[in-house]
């Protein structure tokens, strides 16, 4: 009986040289393999990298503002590997982030589509309301990362509303992981699914 094809081995998997987390100054990443003459894949789109989706990665990357970057490596007759995903958040980038933008639906499930950070909130006159890049610090993020079209697509969760469900990869980030204690929690990855829960408000 045919078990299924034979492999040389197991492509071993991606390296990132910087963690997922908050980042307040430029850098360049680096994704690595220890397999040699395998492909490092990429996305920046949120979108899981394939063979035939994604940016073949050949120079570090420069990160200057929020990214998301999902990576996997291929080698032909090997088993490739998981799909390792990173989100770079830059505070800066989340305060200011605007209600408009290419392809962004006007509704969600019928409801008026909101993308900003509350104006009234990030415009506020007093600096105990008004947020501030280290305000992030406070407290742990928590990073979706799934495909475009299934978030805000036609079939996706906003748009479809309760009941929809979808896969994606979920961070948990801990601002402290820059701390000098090697016991602190630095976050982590898995991948489950997501689905809206509420009407207009999610």
């Amino acid at each position: 009986q045919n078990n299924g094809p034979i492999v040389s081995g197991f492509v071993n998997d991606t390296k990132f040289s910087k963690d997922r987390g908050l980042y307040f100054e430029p850098f360049s990443l680096e994704i690595s393999s220890k397999t040699e003459d395998c492909s490092i894949i990429y996305t920046e789109d949120g979108s899981t990298p394939t063979l035939d989706n994604g940016i073949e990665y050949t120079e570090p990357i420069l990160i200057d503002e929020t990214r998301v970057i999902r990576a996997i490596a291929f080698k032909d007759g090997f088993v490739p590997t998981n799909v390792d995903t990173h989100t770079y958040i830059f505070p800066e980038s989340v305060i200011k982030q605007p209600n408009t933008g290419p392809n962004l639906p006007k509704y969600w499930a019928g409801k008026l589509a909101d993308y900003e950070m509350d104006p009234e909130i990030v415009n506020h006159s007093s600096p105990e309301v008004r947020p501030e890049e280290k305000d992030f610090l406070r407290v742990p993020t928590v990073s979706l990362v799934m495909d475009w079209d299934e978030m805000f697509g036609s079939s996706g969760i906003y748009i479809r509303g309760e009941s929809v469900e979808r896969s994606t990869s979920i961070e948990y980030i801990n601002p402290n992981r820059n701390t000098e204690d090697p016991n602190s929690e630095k976050g982590f990855q898995i991948n489950g699914t997501v689905q809206v829960v509420g009407g207009s408000s999610t």
